[in-house]
């Protein structure tokens, strides 16, 4: 059968219900990582030495129960502008706006600051609870798009268009927008899954 294929673009938007900030905690020179102590109790002094980042940020109005700290080895063989990284702070805001989320860098950065910690990188990922309108809005949207291109692609080409008979998803490359590859932490636990990346020819 002949027919014209296009793809249509479509995208919306909502105001966030939801973020998580994840920022890195690292020393502020370079050098080796500690040797952990074998009596001491695994990552105290990695939540001992952000403690005054969770401080400020509790009196900047974060509930305690919001405010996750996460270490291990693979936080000590992090390297940040500093040096190495201490352990990984998330924290949880409801109804954000960015006046807050860059009240509560700050707040953080300031509280490192008191043992010598430098907070870096920062990544932030908004969420809704329910995605499926968002969905929906832009599906609608990229369908009025290829009807648009079509119907110029048809007109291009001296032909009726018809009704669509066939539609399919097409993957959509996320990679300079997490920018993964430049260290930049990006939260794994939100409401709405970005597609998987399409490859890309030359990219890692």
């Amino acid at each position: 059968a002949r027919g014209i294929t296009v793809i249509g673009y479509g995208k919306s938007s909502a105001p966030a219900e939801t973020a998580e900030i994840q920022l890195i905690a690292s020393e502020e020179e370079f050098g080796p990582s500690r040797a952990p102590d074998p009596d001491a109790t695994p990552g105290a002094r990695e939540r001992e030495a952000v403690g005054p980042l969770v401080a400020g940020l509790m009196a900047a109005g974060v509930p305690e129960e919001d405010i996750a700290i996460v270490v291990g080895t693979v936080i000590g063989e992090f390297y940040g502008p500093g040096g190495p990284g201490v352990a990984r702070v998330d924290i949880t805001v409801d109804n954000p706006t960015q006046e807050r989320i860059e009240e509560l860098i700050n707040a953080a950065t300031v509280g490192a600051a008191e043992e010598n910690l430098f907070v870096s990188p920062v990544g932030v990922g908004y969420g809704v609870a329910d995605c499926a309108p968002l969905e929906r809005a832009a599906r609608e949207a990229a369908l009025d798009d290829a009807r648009t291109r079509a119907a110029l692609q048809a007109e291009l080409m001296g032909v009726q268009l018809g009704e669509p008979v066939a539609a399919s998803d097409v993957p959509i490359n996320f990679s300079e927008a997490l920018s993964a590859y430049y260290g930049i932490t990006i939260p794994t636990q939100l409401a709405c899954s970005p597609p998987a990346p399409a490859p890309t020819s030359g990219s890692p």
